[in-house]
């Protein structure tokens, strides 16, 4: 099967999906490379840093678009790693939930609470005015 390179990713991936993938409907091919290529491009990361309010220098900007540019090399290279034969990992979900009984309790006992209280009235709490 073609692949292509996509964009400055180095991410290979089919014509027809280049081509589709770039807003769901089928795409020229140049087109799509140079959608792919301003995916990382250093003007794209200033309108992303300003939209996310964030200050960066122009040493930033490059950056960052080679570290988005090694993570996506980092995410094809995943997709090619066999994992027919791994095993699901471990997930809390499929462990019984220790749940208590529903059960109405009261919060706590007013009495006890208010026996410490300096002054009380009626069940409420009395304090200082502050504000006159």
């Amino acid at each position: 099967m073609e692949s292509v390179r996509l964009g400055r990713s180095g991410l290979n991936v089919s014509p027809i999906c280049l081509g589709t993938m770039m807003f769901g409907t089928q795409t020229a091919l140049e087109d799509a490379r140079t959608i792919a290529d301003m995916a990382l491009d250093p003007d794209a990361i200033r309108r992303l840093a300003t939209l996310a309010r964030l200050a960066l220098t122009a040493d930033e900007v490059a950056g960052y678009s080679e570290s988005l540019s090694d993570i996506l090399t980092v995410l094809d290279r995943l997709k090619g790693l066999p994992v027919d034969d791994a095993a699901p990992l471990a997930s809390p979900l499929a462990l019984p939930q220790a749940l208590r009984p529903d059960e109405a309790k009261p919060v706590f006992d007013r009495e006890i609470f208010q026996a410490g209280a300096p002054a009380t009235d009626s069940g409420f709490f009395l304090v200082p005015k502050v504000l006159s």
